[in-house]
């Protein structure tokens, strides 16, 4: 990979992660998303952890940001989310 297609600040799901930093690293520095959610979430999108978050292609970044928003879509059981229920109906969200 050339030095032009690494980028240094990389946005994902509206947080600012450190390029240099190795994806799975990168992505438990967001809130709400610990070090075992984010292999277990890149495991499943079959995109390499130990991959440096500057090198990560935009179309991968998207898949990710998908994958937040709603990781029963990736195959990731309920319970391994931090708020599985609802508060008022008490039903899986």
């Amino acid at each position: 990979m050339s030095e032009q297609e690494f980028r240094h600040i990389v946005r994902i799901a509206g947080k600012d992660v450190d390029g240099s930093k190795k994806l799975v690293v990168a992505l438990s520095e967001i809130r709400g998303i610990g070090y075992n959610l984010a292999q277990l979430l890149l495991q499943q999108l079959n995109i390499d952890p130990n991959t440096r978050t500057g090198y990560v292609k935009e179309e991968d970044v998207a898949n990710i940001e998908e994958a937040l928003k709603d990781p029963t879509r990736v195959n990731i059981p309920v319970w391994y989310l931090n708020r599985r229920k609802d508060i008022e109906t008490g039903k899986d969200i």
